[in-house]
């Protein structure tokens, strides 16, 4: 069984949809010739019956029975028992065999609901067309580098520049502090103050 529901509509210049699935689903096994493990046991624990003893008033002493029914307590745990000779090389009896078997079934059940939503509308969701994405990469063409110098010119602050440094200190920080760039701040991998002489990996910061 399969359910399904939804629905669209405007909101803000906004498209928007919604929907509702409910599925489900039984499959149900069955099989007629199970075997009832308790009448099994039961009737592999054969004996010959001693003298005296009866089924449904039946002498049936000097005979192959099971345990159980030579037991007054038990017998009315398994009516009927057959004892079942799993060494004869012709296998069970057929009224071992019917004896033992019981049909089962059992069934599976599953389920499923989903729920799902979006909204959307032109560029980005603002309603914008289209034209604007190709009209923002056309004008991205058109910079040039001496246009990208003049803004940096502008709005860059060297003074305020800081330039990260990853390696060995052993191996840079000396040569660092040679180009007098700036002041040099060694951190740790944690990215703290680093002791003055240690070693191992570490950051500079150049500022």
């Amino acid at each position: 069984m399969n359910v399904e529901a939804g629905a669209t509509g405007t909101l803000a210049g906004l498209h928007w949809d919604a929907f509702y699935n409910h599925g489900e689903s039984r499959l149900k096994v069955t099989n007629p010739n199970n075997t009832d493990n308790a009448k099994y046991l039961a009737s592999l624990d054969a004996v010959i019956a001693p003298p005296g003893t009866t089924v449904n008033g039946v002498n049936v002493a000097g005979s192959v029975v099971c345990w159980v029914t030579t037991q007054p307590q038990f017998a009315g745990l398994y009516p009927g028992c057959v004892p079942t000779n799993i060494t004869d090389p012709n296998g069970p009896s057929v009224a071992s065999y019917n004896y033992l078997k019981q049909s089962t079934s059992w069934t599976l059940k599953q389920k499923l609901d989903n729920i799902g939503a979006s909204i959307g509308g032109g560029l980005w969701g603002l309603g914008l067309p289209m034209t604007e994405l190709q009209n923002e990469y056309d004008e991205a063409s058109k910079a040039t580098l001496a246009g990208a110098l003049a803004a940096a010119k502008l709005h860059a602050r060297p003074e305020r520049a800081s330039m990260i440094l990853v390696g060995d200190r052993a191996k840079i920080e000396a040569k660092v502090r040679d180009l007098k760039v700036g002041e040099v701040v060694v951190v740790d991998t944690e990215g703290r103050p680093a002791s003055a002489g240690g070693a191992g990996s570490s950051s500079s910061a150049v500022r």
